[in-house]
């Protein structure tokens, strides 16, 4: 009485008499006589082990190769619990498979699994008899595992044209042959190639199925993870339709250099990128460190423990408060924290793990430059003034040009009018110049023939006359009436 346990297959039948030995038919070794062979029918079942096989969430489920010596239109079902029990919610056709052409293939149709993921007992009714109910499925045959993740994070966030990874997804029978597409719709046949111009497949996958690598996006924006399990084809986007959370492609260009000053109070005024919230923070860090590695540690020296007052104006504003920054002046690196990523807000832990740019600490004479009063504004219509100067600049240009030479031509003829004409006609005295003239030298004549008679008296009187003096004073009078 009781199931027959025997692991299917043929077995030989012994037969032993009652008086074949003195102590009668108590062991194998008195069952010496062979009269048949008796074959168990039904899935092969080791007493430690079990074949497993496996079928995908909203799949078709199809299994091929159950060992053992079930004969054709032979059936299983996926119970709820052991074999007997009623059929597992969410499998198609009640949990029975249609009747198998072979006894070792089975199919539950075309439509799809929507059972929980999990491992269930798959249990095998012959069909020498009745399988209309599950009470007729008491033989146990295998493991079904409804493979599908389970858990993974609501939202993921990628550097704007960065490679990234994502990680957190749990599920059952997860494995490393699991791949995830970025799609706007997960099950959507339409990739967008302007931000994936690569493809929007994932590039690796680790953590036995529960980390995935995504390609670098070339445009921000917000996505879907679809995911495709290793035992399907993974051909097309239509093939990924289990959604895994949302993706956000965006953050701070990290190209961008920004300027503080040593013993000074540092803030970013405008960050430049994409998608950036309110709340979010950024970490100053040694030039050359890798955010994306996560252990990124906070410059000493730096205001606030190197860490900014979480960021104001649509995340474009950062202050690291009223201290001063004592670094050296020199290149820093910024690690960015997302707040929407970290449950709406970023602590002084970050995580800090994208880049956010590059700082750089100018020295206290560039300070002193850049805080200058600044020149003047320039006043309306000066424009205006210039144009009006410069319009007749060419009319005095010219007008001097021509007044300069009208001056060289009226010197040039002024020296010719002063020059004396040789061929010029002396004009001749008139008759009462003549006459005037004529007058003036008979007196003349007779005031020196005068003179000299009063000197020769003068002399004689005093007998010292010489010749010698007479002559000199008649030379004398002469130059002076020349002259």
């Amino acid at each position: 009485e009781g199931p027959t346990w025997a692991f299917a297959g043929t077995y030989r039948i012994c037969w032993c008499g009652n008086d074949a030995t003195l102590k009668g038919c108590q062991s194998p070794h008195d069952f010496l006589t062979p009269i048949g062979f008796l074959e168990v029918t039904g899935p092969g079942v080791l007493p430690f082990a079990a074949q497993m096989f496996t079928c995908i969430r909203s799949r078709q489920c199809e299994l091929t190769g159950l060992v053992g010596t079930q004969p054709a239109f032979s059936k299983l079902l996926v119970a709820r619990g052991l074999c007997g029990a009623p059929a597992l919610p969410g499998m198609p056709r009640k949990g029975q498979s249609l009747p198998s052409v072979d006894g070792r293939h089975y199919t539950w149709g075309a439509e799809r699994v929507l059972s929980n993921p999990g491992r269930y007992a798959l249990c095998w009714c012959a069909a020498i008899t009745s399988c209309d109910g599950y009470q007729d499925f008491e033989s146990y045959a295998a493991v079904l595992q409804v493979k599908a993740p389970t858990a993974s994070p609501i939202s993921f966030f990628c550097p704007l044209g960065q490679i990234c990874n994502i990680t957190g997804i749990q599920g059952e029978g997860l494995n490393d042959g699991d791949r995830v597409m970025v799609l706007t719709k997960c099950g959507d046949a339409v990739v967008d190639l302007e931000t994936f111009p690569s493809g929007a497949g994932s590039l690796a996958t680790f953590d036995t199925g529960g980390s995935f690598t995504i390609p670098a996006g070339e445009r921000a924006g917000k996505y879907q993870i679809c995911w495709c399990a290793a035992e399907q084809l993974c051909l097309n986007s239509v093939d990924y339709s289990v959604t895994l959370g949302r993706l956000t492609i965006g953050g701070p260009d990290d190209s961008v250099t920004y300027r503080c000053f040593e013993w000074e109070p540092c803030s970013i005024e405008d960050l430049e990128g994409q998608l950036l919230s309110d709340g979010d923070r950024l970490m100053v860090v040694a030039d050359g460190t890798d955010c994306l590695g996560g252990a990124a540690e906070p410059q000493v020296g730096f205001p606030n423990g190197a860490v900014s007052l979480p960021a104001t104006s649509s995340g474009k504003h950062f202050t690291w408060g009223s201290g001063l920054v004592r670094v050296p002046p020199g290149i820093y690196a910024l690690c960015w924290c997302h707040a929407p990523y970290n449950n709406g807000s970023c602590s002084v832990e970050g995580p800090f793990d994208v880049p956010g740019g590059v700082l750089r600490i100018g020295d206290s004479k560039e300070f002193q430059y850049v805080t200058r009063p600044e020149d003047n504004p320039p006043r309306e219509g000066d424009d205006a003034i210039a144009l009006l100067l410069a319009v007749p600049l060419p009319l005095l240009f010219f007008g001097a040009i021509c007044f300069g030479i009208k001056k060289l031509i009226g010197r040039k003829m002024k020296h010719q009018d002063e020059t004396r004409n040789p061929w010029a006609v002396k004009r001749g005295l008139d008759s009462i110049q003549k006459r005037s003239k004529m007058r003036g030298e008979v007196q003349e004549v007779a005031e020196t023939r005068a003179s000299i008679s009063r000197m020769a008296d003068s002399k004689a009187r005093t007998k010292d006359l010489r010749p010698k003096d007479g002559l000199l004073a008649l030379y004398s009078m002469l130059r002076q009436h020349g002259a």
